[in-house]
Parts: structure tokens; sequence; C-alpha cells
């Protein structure tokens, strides 16, 4: 299963995944929150520590090198999450992803616990149309 969510201009990015595996009468569920560096949602998995001193950094680096603010922003991003170890993909060329946080845990945890309570109460148009007997 995939969990997508949308920003407010209706952009939809790959936000977390979840396997289940069936363990006899019981299914175990194993997710990730992984977030990209190309989603509208990065801003939300970047921890204050580095989402405060960056801008300015990045300005100040952009200027020297007659760069673009935003390009430096994202590699200084990526650099800091690198050395903290939190890139789950970090190839050259490809969008880095980053683990999400406790924060996008909890939401994937209530989107999924939310589908599942939905769906316990759906009736499927078979089920409508039986007749009682």
């Amino acid at each position: 299963m995939r969990w997508w969510r949308r920003n407010q201009e209706g952009y939809e990015s790959l936000f977390g995944m979840v396997v289940g595996v069936r363990r006899r009468d019981m299914v175990e569920l194993y997710g990730i929150v992984d977030v990209d560096d190309t989603s509208p949602f990065f801003a939300d998995v970047i921890p204050d520590e580095a989402i405060n001193p960056m801008p300015m950094r990045a300005k100040l680096i952009a200027r020297e090198r007659s760069r673009r603010e935003e390009d430096v922003l994202a590699e200084l991003y990526r650099e800091y999450f690198r050395s903290k170890a939190m890139l789950t993909s970090d190839n050259p060329g490809e969008p880095s992803t980053r683990r999400g946080t406790i924060r996008e845990v909890e939401r994937f945890q209530a989107a999924l616990k939310g589908l599942f309570e939905r769906s316990t109460r759906a009736t499927l148009p078979s089920e409508a149309n039986r007749q009682p007997r």
C-alpha cells in the first residue's frame, strides 16, 4: 500500500509505504515514511536545528559563488542529512530521500487506522444487492 499526500496546489507526492505480512489469522504491518527532496513536503521533515540557520547560510554562499539560492539550500540540507546518516537514498543525479520524523510516522499511522476503520464500515455493492433469507 502506498500513501500519497496532496499539497494545497494539488501536487501529489509519495510519502510512505506499508507492507502487510500474513501471520495465521492476523496481518503484521511494516511501513516506512520517506520524503524525497523534490517533494513539497520536504520542508516538513527538516528539523528546526537545520531549518533556522541554513537559509541565511545559503544566501551568503549563493552570492559568493553566483549560484541560485534554492540550489545551494538543497545541497546544504542534503549534506546535513548525509552527515547525520538520515538519508535512505543518496544516489548522484537522483532525488535524495529522508526518513520521516515521528510526527510523519504518527500521521501515517492515523491515515492507516482511518483507512481500516472506514473499510470495516463499508458495504460492497455485491453485499448490498443480496436478498435476506
